[in-house]
């Protein structure tokens, strides 16, 4: 059986894998460190199994292929890795560590496997991540060797050992918020579970713990049905933590909150590892026209309160956030969480909408204050006229926010794929979905956000798919709106290529905060600067995932000389 090491930027497709000898990791004791195993055999298909040695906490994934139907970006620049239809890697199904073997007959099997191997003519990749869960682990050289079977006779067919350093640092606790949005009716629709029931927070906790693993610690919270993706009129089904009652015994509306439900949602979540929310918008996407969908107990019948026929900014729904925001923050603060939720206004609102903005805003921000208030939005007047200190600028759009903005997030959609921005699209080269995390770094931003962790459904929620089968069920921007799957039978969240990837640039951003903390930020920046060959700027984009992986490996060197200097030794 043929096999190579490849590091986790290379990607193995069917017919092609690179060439090559990455058999050598370079990371901080607190740091996930992945790469891959591609393998294939010119022969009969030939089932297999593995054994892993190692000292460190070893996952393994098998990487899974997706359907393409075509693998160009409407937009895009070209630089996609495939542009043609076939079939593109990135599901990752978790393998058991170690299990047990047991025979049947001449054939040996991992008991408890799900997801078995078999080497076949054409090439696939088995994903490995040291210290998944990020734990603090002793400075040193580890070898990891990963040992490939014969399920018939136990004939050992490939071995590959990789060495594994860890430098004597630890990467400083992530600042940066990172989001992507949570669909809880999608997660109900893929496992066919009931919003809210106890199924839903069983696999809510895996969604979670996936995320968290992963740098994803912000975790967008439904106290009313999302109003994203909605066609104006139609609804989305009612996900909403909120219970609502309404008295008009003395002739006004007075409300009364029950946030148990919410309660729960937070504390799997916290369970899980997530630190952080996000409140769902207050106000209609793309213009703060009109109010979400929110529905409640009045006269004893459960009905819609609030939705496309209620104006923003006039008549009863500021009088129902004016007693709604007050009950959040208090409820809010007993869990010690008031000042780890972002709240929104309304999600992009476009340059002929400043006006609805501002009347919205000025609903919600008496209630808001001290609270991180932010929404993504691309058009510079919007921060000028000071309707907003959080901007969440789209990367095509960012350059005139830069220096000016001491609170700047970022975020990017499926479609930003110009002139060699950062993306994650599943046809692009993993190079330039890492390459944000140092881009970030470099201009200091706060927060990253991205619309769509799980969604299922096409533009406007028409529609519904599973993303392992059809990926380009959003209008052909495939990945763009999801970055995990389901596992059906499981009941749980299949990790993705991409995800890992992006959460390596998060770790790429928390290494030159370390690198600050020794030598300053003034002199981490010149040295980014140098090592990408001019100012790094969200359109550079490496040449190769080799170019990225020496620009770490330089960030590392430097960590470990300033370490030294320092005398830190473990």
């Amino acid at each position: 059986m043929e096999s190579w090491v490849l590091s986790s930027l290379h990607k193995i497709y069917p017919d092609a894998a690179p060439a090559g000898d990455y058999t050598r990791l370079t990371g901080l004791r607190n740091e996930a460190l992945s790469f891959q195993i591609a393998f294939r055999h010119d022969g009969d298909p030939l089932p297999a199994y593995t054994r892993i040695d190692a000292a460190l906490p070893v996952s393994a994934y098998r990487v899974d292929y997706l359907p393409l139907l075509e693998g160009k970006n409407a937009g895009s620049d070209g630089g996609e890795e495939c542009t043609g239809a076939g079939l593109y890697p990135d599901v990752l199904r978790p393998r058991l560590p170690q299990p047990p073997m047991e025979a049947e007959g001449p054939l040996w099997f991992e008991q408890g496997e799900r997801h078995l191997l078999t080497a076949v003519r054409c090439w696939q990749s088995l994903w490995l991540t040291i210290n998944e869960e990020g734990a603090a682990l002793p400075a040193g050289e580890y070898p990891v060797t990963v040992r490939f079977y014969a399920r018939s006779g136990q004939t050992l067919l490939a071995e590959q050992t990789v060495t594994v350093t860890l430098l004597p640092a630890l990467l400083p606790p992530q600042k940066l918020w990172y989001t992507n949005w949570f669909h809880a009716d999608c997660m109900a629709d893929s496992h066919r579970v009931a919003l809210f029931g106890e199924e839903f927070f069983r696999i809510l906790h895996s969604y979670a713990h996936v995320a968290a693993v992963h740098g994803m610690n912000t975790f967008l919270l439904p106290a009313f049905t999302p109003p994203l993706d909605t066609p104006v009129g139609g609804e989305r089904a009612t996900a909403q933590l909120v219970g609502v009652r309404v008295d008009t015994a003395q002739g006004e509306r007075q409300y009364s909150f029950d946030f148990s439900l919410m309660e729960r949602y937070i504390r799997v979540c916290l369970e899980a590892g997530i630190t952080r929310f996000e409140h769902s918008h207050f106000f209609t996407q793309w213009g703060a026209q009109y109010a979400p969908k929110v529905v409640g107990t009045q006269d004893g019948a459960e009905k819609r309160l609030f939705g496309w026929d209620t104006p923003a900014a006039e008549g009863e729904y500021p009088r129902f956030l004016r007693q709604y925001i007050p009950a959040l923050r208090a409820f809010l603060r007993t869990l010690g969480l008031e000042q780890r939720v972002l709240f929104h206004i309304s999600d992009e609102p476009p340059a002929d909408s400043l006006a609805d903005y501002a009347a919205a805003r000025a609903v919600v921000e008496p209630l808001l204050r001290g609270c991180t208030v932010g929404d993504a939005l691309s058009d510079y007047a919007y921060y000028q006229q000071g309707l907003t200190q959080t901007p969440i600028v789209s990367t095509t759009a960012i350059e005139p926010f830069l220096g000016r903005c001491e609170d700047l997030w970022c975020y990017y959609t499926g479609a930003s794929l110009q002139n060699g921005l950062s993306n994650r699209v599943i046809s692009l080269p993993s190079v330039r979905n890492r390459v944000l995390g140092m881009q970030m770094y470099r201009y200091g931003i706060r927060g990253f956000l991205e619309w769509g962790y799980n969604y299922t459904y096409s533009r406007l929620s028409h529609g519904f798919d599973n993303p392992a089968s059809f990926p380009g069920l959003y209008d052909m921007t495939n990945g763009g709106a999801f970055i995990v799957y389901p596992d059906h039978r499981g009941g749980a969240a299949f990790p993705s290529i991409r995800l890992k990837v992006f959460a390596e640039g998060v770790q790429d951003m928390r290494a030159l905060e370390a690198l600050e903390a020794l030598t300053g930020r003034e002199a981490v920046c010149a040295q980014l600067d140098r090592l990408f060959g001019g100012q790094l700027t969200f359109h550079s984009c490496p040449a190769s995932a080799d170019a990225l992986l020496a620009v770490r490996q330089a960030v590392n060197c430097a960590i470990a000389a300033a370490c030294e200097k320092k005398g830190v030794s473990s």
